[in-house]
């Protein structure tokens, strides 16, 4: 039979056994609590990481996929680059076609065309000598090309080099047009103005040298004609012409077998009176002291050639007519402008009523 004290001590067994079986099942839990924190803790790592790694895929994707697209466009560029260079180069054979049978049927309408030969050419050849800064390029401007305005003649500068002008026709001889029938084929006479830089004067027998060496040459319609020297004297810095255009510079350049042999005219240009501030009749007497100059340092030309006096301004044109009028007279071509002076005259007498 069970005592009092019996049934406390199963009692509190039990409960000791109630409370140790619940210790356990809470350790029990903390451990299972502790794993499943964890797990999910790696679970986490492991989606973040997928989740890195998915962006990674994605980036390098959008990369792929962007570099595709720019080779793409590159590549169309490209083809439409080469497309149009080709259809220009399509387009430039069509022209060099096009051009070719231009060419070939121009030559054939000439071929089929009667030849016809040009009229003989005499060329005569003027040489303008002086100091630099003398006017020799303003006279030249004058002479070749009489339309020039005063403005753009003040912008012309010393030469520094020989310059020629192309050939200027002057008149044919005989003279043609209407009213005119000859027998005789017309020749035309031109002339060729060159321009002898003023710190250069060697080179007017080198200019002399070639003239002689193309006369010699033999020619059925061009042939070479006179050669004339127009000397520009710097009235404005006579002193300055003096000291440099010496009798000694003129003999080296015009007494040789080179210039006696072409050259039978000169004609002196008096230039820059304009700049003169004299009284008229002190310019005229100036004119005089450097003629008598001239002719003194000139006299080992001799009586062969022939020695013409002018004065003026090339800038304002003062003195050029009666310049190219000179040029034309010891051309021997004045004679034909005055015949066609009188047959102006004449036709205008026939007019009157």
């Amino acid at each position: 039979m069970m005592t009092f004290s019996d049934d406390l001590f199963y009692a509190l067994l039990a409960a000791l056994g109630g409370v140790s079986g619940t210790a356990g099942y809470l350790l029990g839990l903390r451990r299972f609590a502790n794993r499943s924190r964890g797990e999910l803790q790696a679970a986490r790592d492991a989606l973040a990481e997928a989740r890195l790694a998915r962006e990674a895929a994605e980036h390098d994707l959008q990369q792929a996929r962007d570099a595709a697209a720019r080779d793409l466009q590159q590549a169309k560029a490209s083809a439409e680059r080469t497309l149009q260079d080709a259809q220009r180069a399509s387009d430039k054979l069509a022209d060099a076609k096009t051009a070719a049978e231009r060419a070939l049927k121009d030559a054939q309408a000439a071929a089929s065309k009667p030849t016809t030969l040009r009229s003989p050419t005499v060329t005569h050849t003027v040489l303008l000598d002086g100091v630099s800064n003398s006017g020799k390029s303003t006279l030249v401007h004058r002479l070749a090309f009489p339309c020039t305005e005063a403005e753009s003649l003040r912008k012309i500068t010393a030469t520094q080099l020989a310059y020629r002008t192309r050939l200027l026709p002057i008149c044919f001889v005989p003279p043609v047009g209407p009213g005119r029938e000859t027998t005789e084929e017309p020749v035309l006479h031109a002339q060729v103005l060159r321009d002898i830089a003023g710190e250069k004067p060697y080179e007017i027998i080198n200019i002399l040298k070639q003239l002689s060496t193309e006369r010699e040459l033999p020619s059925e319609r061009e042939r070479h004609g006179s050669a004339i020297v127009v000397l520009v004297w710097d009235m404005a810095d006579t002193a300055g012409s003096r000291s440099r255009i010496t009798r000694e510079r003129l003999q080296l350049a015009y007494h040789n077998d080179y210039a006696r042999q072409l050259i039978k005219q000169f004609v002196i240009f008096f230039n820059k009176l304009d700049l003169l501030t004299v009284p008229p009749e002190r310019v005229q007497q100036l004119v005089e002291d450097e003629r008598a100059h001239l002719a003194s340092i000139t006299d080992f030309l001799g009586n062969d050639v022939v020695r013409t006096y002018l004065q003026g301004s090339a800038l304002r044109g003062d003195g050029v007519i009666e310049c190219q009028g000179a040029i034309y007279t010891a051309l021997g071509l004045a004679p034909h402008f005055r015949d066609l002076e009188k047959d102006k005259d004449g036709n205008k007498d026939g007019n009157k009523p």
